[in-house]
């Protein structure tokens, strides 16, 4: 877990539907499933496509856990569900690190003590594990 130095947390950025971070290097649209790695398509999945989709709208805002759960799978989120939505996130800040460098991609998908989960762009701001 990352934990943000100076709060309040700061977010990526977006133009229309493409949200933005490490200065562009990383990308993706939250209308229709494309991640860009250094304005290259690359493959990256459905699941983890739409677990940044649902952390990024809105843009600059935690969600919770049954909020992203509902985002990602259309139901209601019970307590059983946590096995679910830890294992998708964890393949998502994977398949992250796959594209963009071991232990890059895992810092951003931030966990806030209260199992919210953000967005978050290093390569702007300080932060401290």
């Amino acid at each position: 877990m990352v934990d943000v130095v100076n709060s309040p947390v700061h977010f990526p950025s977006t133009t229309g539907d493409m949200v933005s971070l490490l200065g562009g290097r990383f990308q993706f649209s939250t209308a229709e499933e494309l991640v860009l790695v250094n304005g290259q398509e690359v493959p990256f999945g459905t699941r983890p496509w739409t677990i940044l989709r649902g952390l990024a709208m809105p843009v600059g805002a935690y969600v919770s856990r049954p909020e992203l759960f509902e985002r990602v799978w259309g139901e209601h989120y019970t307590d059983k569900d946590y096995k679910r939505i830890k294992i998708a996130l964890s393949k998502t800040r994977d398949r992250l690190d796959e594209n963009l460098g071991l232990g890059i991609g895992r810092n951003l998908i931030i966990t806030s003590s209260k199992s919210s989960y953000a967005l978050y762009d290093p390569a702007q701001y300080s932060i401290s594990k």
